[in-house]
């Protein structure tokens, strides 16, 4: 259920499926308020710990990619501040960040990286790119009301040998640090390994 930010307050609950064991949150703000402009001001290269987290990520993605394979399309889904995309720039031909809170950056290129202020449900990736071949998704899906329609447009929409990588936080983590501040309104789901 999607709930308006002309209700500030409410009582909010988390939820656990039997079936699956999936832990989500039992309401949604809506991602068109939550992520408007004056809402939302998350900026990954603001912070030191996702700064830290940033360079961690890039490592991996550099040692797991032969270091000769150039990508014809990147795409950062959430990239908001383009933290990301600049230091993976070098791999691939094309480059685009998609983050609704990019609105007033919308069709613009800076430093050679097509900016898309949309939320990605609203990309059509096949069209509006060079057929991706490279994807990551940092610490975004979480944020996303629908994963598994994200999941199906991605596998439809990008190139059928592209490349995906998916950063989140992990559940159990959280749990085992006591990182319950990590559960809040932006966050509609809770994955884990299982």
């Amino acid at each position: 259920e999607f709930i308006g930010y002309d209700s500030f307050s409410y009582d909010q609950k988390l939820v656990i499926l039997n079936e699956t064991g999936h832990v989500q949150l039992l309401n949604h703000l809506s991602p068109k308020e939550m992520y408007a402009a004056p809402n939302y001001n998350f900026r990954t290269s603001e912070s030191n710990g996702s700064l830290r987290h940033l360079e961690t990520f890039c490592s991996f993605v550099r040692s797991s990619i032969r270091s000769d394979k150039k990508f014809r399309s990147l795409v950062d889904i959430g990239g908001n501040d383009l933290a990301a995309v600049r230091r993976l720039r070098a791999m691939a031909e094309n480059a685009a960040v998609i983050d609704p809170i990019c609105t007033n950056e919308d069709g613009n290129v800076f430093d050679s990286i097509k900016i898309m202020g949309r939320f990605v449900e609203d990309v059509d990736l096949s069209t509006e790119l060079d057929s991706p071949d490279l994807v990551f998704c940092r610490h975004t899906i979480e944020h996303i009301s629908d994963p598994r329609s994200l999941i199906e447009q991605l596998f439809s929409q990008c190139d059928k040998d592209c490349t995906y990588l998916f950063e989140m936080p992990n559940l159990s983590s959280l749990i085992e640090a006591g990182r319950f501040d990590a559960i809040f309104h932006q966050h509609f789901h809770y994955f884990d390994l299982y």
